[in-house]
């Protein structure tokens, strides 16, 4: 189980994944196990809604 992550981190890494989700943009290897691992440690923290990209 990953430590918790507070603060910034948290808003950091649902923002940028929300971005990647948002406009389906690609994640290598290396990045998605780093936001994996850090998002275990933001459990119940929903992601911000974006405006669609079309």
């Amino acid at each position: 189980m990953a430590a918790p992550v507070r603060g910034s981190l948290v808003q950091v890494i649902a923002e940028w994944t929300a971005v990647k989700l948002n406009w389906n943009l690609a994640v290598d290897a290396g990045e998605k196990i780093a936001l994996t691992n850090t998002a275990q440690g933001c459990p119940n923290s929903p992601l911000p809604h974006l405006a669609d990209p079309s």
